[in-house]
């Protein structure tokens, strides 16, 4: 999992750095501007970006990204684990 903070061009960028940090998942917002203040705040709003798709996470509490990507992580490695039963 790789984490992208971008000033401008957020979907673009960060699938460029997805490629080029040969990661599975980008988890990436947009930063200094004055509508996306994210150091020093509580609240942010990022995406989750596999080469697959984007998920547009509404701003919510730090710690509620935390959690919410802790469940993303579970849900992929349960998923895997089903699928690697199967085979």
């Amino acid at each position: 999992i790789g984490f992208a903070a971008e000033t401008e061009n957020l979907a673009k960028n960060a699938a460029d750095k997805l490629k080029r940090k040969k990661c599975n998942w980008i988890l990436a917002n947009l930063v200094g501007q004055p509508a996306q203040k994210t150091f020093g705040e509580d609240q942010n709003h990022v995406y989750l970006i596999t080469s697959s798709k984007t998920q547009d996470w509404k701003p919510m509490s730090k710690d509620a990204i935390a959690t919410r990507l802790v469940k993303e992580i579970a849900n992929y490695f349960e998923t895997k684990a089903v699928q690697d039963a199967a085979e």
